[in-house]
């Protein structure tokens, strides 16, 4: 008896990057946006291992892998003008000038709809344009070079769909906004945000919050005292963001 089988389509793969920087826990997962052409590689690393015993025959042992990872973005901003922030730690990893850790990014590959096919490393980045003409659309050709061992990990995309993101950080201004000041805050995965609760600044939630956009959020400081408050968002669904360091006024 056969079993009903349906075809895996080429777009059901992808990307993370962990912001908070390569190897640094807890790491932030920022899903890599508006992707084509992922492509993976790794090739085995071999040594000659061939004896008397394989009469002339080849014999090689694999001893690792060379890992490589390319893909295409598409060029999209934020409101402000800004880079979405997966694509900003990929140039930032990639000016020229970057050295040490400055210069590598971790990354995360997986079957967007849950199957055993997921691992992470850390990479080396190039980030070539990826169109010149007059009038095309702008984005990026990168290309990930791996740096030690690529491993697999259980995959983090739950069955039958990614996983969505946490909302992302990038800035909050101005700076020493007092109580029923107004403060804009900056980052992604902001749709969905919808309760003055979910904006925290230090320990307390915003007085409102207006959700501008997926980028942006417009909140009221609440009563407290100067000082240092992180701004946090939690995302009903998708969890918490990171803590933005913010130095409030009274």
């Amino acid at each position: 008896m056969s079993v009903p089988t349906d075809l895996g389509l080429s777009y059901e793969l992808d990307l993370d990057i962990n912001l908070a920087g390569p190897g640094v826990t807890p790491a932030i997962w920022q899903q890599i946006r508006f992707t084509s052409a992922i492509n993976p590689q790794h090739a085995p690393t071999l040594v000659d291992a061939a004896t008397y015993d394989d009469e002339g025959a080849q014999n090689q042992a694999k001893l690792g892998e060379s890992a490589n990872l390319a893909f295409t973005i598409q060029s999209q901003r934020n409101p402000d003008g800004s880079f979405l922030p997966e694509v900003q730690a990929l140039l930032n990893a990639a000016k020229p000038g970057t050295r040490g850790n400055a210069a590598l990014a971790e990354v995360r590959v997986y079957d967007s709809l849950g199957a055993d096919y997921a691992f992470q490393g850390i990479y080396s980045v190039q980030m070539d344009r990826g169109n010149t003409g007059n009038a095309d659309l702008g984005g990026w050709s990168a290309t990930l070079t791996g740096k030690g061992k690529i491993k697999p990990i259980a995959n983090p995309a739950p069955a039958g769909g990614s996983p969505s993101a946490p909302p992302v950080l990038g800035s909050a201004a101005p700076s020493a906004a007092a109580a029923g000041d107004i403060v804009t805050i900056k980052g992604s995965g902001f749709a969905g945000v919808l309760l003055a609760t979910a904006v925290k600044v230090g320990a307390t939630s915003a007085t409102s919050i207006s959700v501008v956009g997926d980028s942006t959020i417009v909140a009221v400081v609440p009563a407290g005292s100067a000082g240092s408050a992180p701004i946090t968002v939690t995302h009903p669904t998708n969890g918490a963001s990171n803590a933005l360091p913010y130095t409030r006024g009274a």
